[in-house]
């Protein structure tokens, strides 16, 4: 339980420093925070019930929004598999997977926005966009789930 207390600490610690200088997180752990703060966002300005202006402005923005934050999850993979092949450690590992599983978490919610804006009036794009959304969180949570390992192995609290 500590761990995760730990985790949680330094991903807010590392988040609340991104949003206030809005700057590309610069960490595997700011990254995920960020994409984790982006699936909420999405699923509650998406959410079927949300119309009008707020949605349209949601289908105007998310897109940006998400194609930002993939452009810095290549550049972060991309460290985080040369980091992994000069020392392939457990630590450096965990850390490649929780940024892959952040990109596939971006990669669900470009799906579920592309289904929720594009597609709007097909039967079943509403169904669409909220299991791609519910994916994106199962990833997110999987990346955290890496972020605790690699906390685990450099002897984390």
């Amino acid at each position: 339980m500590k761990r995760l207390i730990w985790v949680a600490a330094l991903l807010t610690a590392q988040h609340a420093s991104a949003q206030a200088t809005q700057v590309a997180p610069t960490t595997v752990g700011g990254y995920v925070g960020q994409v984790s703060s982006l699936v909420f966002e999405v699923r509650t300005e998406l959410a079927p019930t949300v119309t009008g202006v707020r949605r349209t402005e949601a289908c105007q923005f998310t897109p940006k929004k998400v194609q930002a934050l993939l452009d810095r999850g290549n550049e972060l993979t991309n460290q985080q598999r040369s980091a992994y092949a000069a020392n392939a450690t457990p630590t450096n590992a965990s850390l490649y997977l929780a940024v892959t599983q952040a990109r596939n978490a971006l990669l669900s919610i470009q799906e579920g926005v592309n289904a929720a804006c594009t597609y709007a009036r097909e039967p079943l794009a509403a169904s669409v966009a909220s299991l791609a959304l519910k994916v994106a969180q199962l990833e997110v949570e999987l990346a955290f789930g890496e972020l605790a390992k690699a906390a685990d192995a450099v002897g984390g609290r």
